[in-house]
């Protein structure tokens, strides 16, 4: 309780100062009710909870070496029964469930070797969205540059033609041969080397989601992006209880992977980068430094227009940058 004593020492105006001038050492730039704060890192956060296989195997042998010794157990009014496991539990080698992970987890980031490619950002389930306040019917074309690039698509739909998306805007949906689309989708690996890892915010677990969609309604969403934001991404973020969030904009995309749109209208691409902490391991990471910075000046200047692309996206890092 020292750092919320040490807090209220502070007017309004001089706390706002200290925390727009960047978090001290050992601190991090947190989340909370009443917006950005600075607060010692792990001092707001939760014990991690067990993996639920984990957990589930480690009662059942518990279970299994004191029947053995003590058969007369099984014979109690209310015997002791093993949980029921999940239905995809026992699907595939269970070395990846990753029904509550992006794919192939390994903390604290990705594990990269299932994966082709060699650049260490795991840009997990992109979207583009179409805004069309006219709701006129036109072509488009969305092309990726890859020469200069290091990026490499692991999933993409609809398919990439020549690494390009091609067809037409009808209201805010996309057709592409013949389909129609409320977004385009692609997985993929980035360079880091054009991405910010100063700027950003630390929060729970159970705050992430909420905080990432804050972010998202800021940069003007529509409410189907946010929508498929939260039916995603509640599901799909490994269950850590503290992540640090790096939100790349334009500037770093654009550099990392490049795209040339036709019409030649406003296009806002936003990603977030989350590396997760457990207050367990008190190891500083040696790659990203913790966010003490605002992210506020970053952010892309939102451009109202008739007709506009906007790009939201969650990635984690490959776990051996990290450590």
């Amino acid at each position: 309780m020292k750092y919320l004593f040490f807090i209220l020492l502070f007017s309004s105006s001089t706390f706002a100062k200290f925390v727009a001038d960047g978090c001290p050492m050992e601190s991090v730039r947190t989340q909370g009710p009443q917006g950005f704060y600075c607060a010692p890192l792990y001092g707001l956060f939760p014990q991690p909870q067990t993996d639920c296989i984990v957990c589930l195997q480690m009662q059942l042998q518990r279970q299994q070496q004191m029947t053995a010794f003590n058969p007369w157990l099984m014979q109690m009014p209310f015997p002791m029964m093993p949980p029921q496991t999940p239905w995809w539990a026992q699907q595939g080698r269970m070395m990846y469930p990753n029904l509550q992970a992006p794919g192939a987890w390994q903390y604290p980031g990705m594990n990269p070797q299932p994966y082709p490619g060699n650049a260490p950002v795991f840009a997990a389930k992109p979207n583009v969205y179409v805004k069309n306040s006219s709701k006129t019917k036109t072509s488009f074309s969305m092309k990726f540059d890859l020469k200069e690039s290091k990026s490499t698509f692991l999933a993409t739909t609809p398919w990439l033609e020549n690494n390009q998306w091609s067809g037409e805007i009808q209201g805010e949906e996309f057709r592409v041969d013949k389909v129609n689309y409320d977004y385009l989708f692609y997985d993929a690996r980035m360079p880091h080397e054009s991405m910010q890892f100063d700027a950003g915010w630390c929060i729970n677990r159970a705050d992430l989601v909420r905080s990432m969609a804050g972010e998202l309604i800021q940069l003007g969403f529509s409410p189907l992006a946010m929508s498929d934001f939260y039916e995603h991404w509640d599901q799909k973020i490994p269950d850590e209880p503290v992540f640090c969030v790096y939100p790349q904009y334009n500037k770093e995309l654009d550099a990392a992977l490049p795209i040339q749109v036709k019409p030649a209208v406003p296009f806002l691409r936003v990603l977030f980068v989350l590396v997760p902490h457990r207050p367990d391991d008190k190891s500083q990471p040696v790659f990203p430094p913790l966010p003490r910075q605002s992210h506020f000046e970053l952010r892309t200047k939102s451009i109202e227009g008739d007709l506009q692309f906007l790009e939201w996206g969650v990635a984690f890092l490959d776990h051996r940058l990290i450590k």
